[in-house]
């Protein structure tokens, strides 16, 4: 014997049931729907994730690059201070052969100055000695030119009084 509670409390039953499986389909789908967005939202974070993972793997990468370049540009630049400083020796070397031969020319041309002084003094002095013995023999010359001409002028003269005396003994004899 069932009375009308014992409907109530199953129809109560029934419904809550009813409900709950409502419920729990509800709730089921609504777990479905978030379950599939943190998939969706893991799935993307993955995806970023790599993404920031190669775009930092390509970052370590150059500077990789970067660090070997600097390092061979460190090198080189190494290499060109020790030739620098190689050159530098080299040229220090250089300047002080330099600085010896300079200082030789200049002692040599010190003495070839003072040997070109004397030289211009004795040949001042033979200078003058030969002009004094020309001068002299200029004049010799001019006294032998003007006795040359006084004996020539004689001769002229005893030519013409020859000449003039042998034309007057032809007359003489042609007489």
């Amino acid at each position: 014997e069932r009375g009308p509670t014992y409907y109530a409390v199953a129809a109560a039953a029934t419904e809550r049931a009813a409900v709950t499986a409502e419920q729990r389909a509800i709730f089921d789908t609504k777990m479905m729907q978030e379950r599939q967005k943190h998939q969706h939202f893991t799935v993307q974070l993955q995806a970023q994730h790599e993404a920031e993972t190669n775009e930092l793997k390509l970052q370590i990468e150059n500077m990789q690059k970067e660090m070997d370049k600097t390092q061979e540009t460190s090198q080189v630049l190494v290499d060109h201070v020790n030739s620098l400083e190689a050159q530098l020796a080299s040229r220090s070397d250089t300047e002080r052969f330099l600085a010896t031969k300079i200082a030789n020319l200049d002692s040599t041309l010190k003495s070839t100055t003072k040997t070109k002084a004397e030289l211009e003094s004795n040949m001042k002095i033979e200078n003058a000695t030969l002009t004094t013995e020309r001068d002299s023999y200029k004049m010799k010359l001019e006294d032998t030119q003007a006795k040359y001409t006084d004996c020539k002028k004689k001769l002229d003269k005893s030519l013409n009084l020859y000449e003039s005396r042998e034309a007057e003994w032809d007359e003489a004899e042609c007489k």
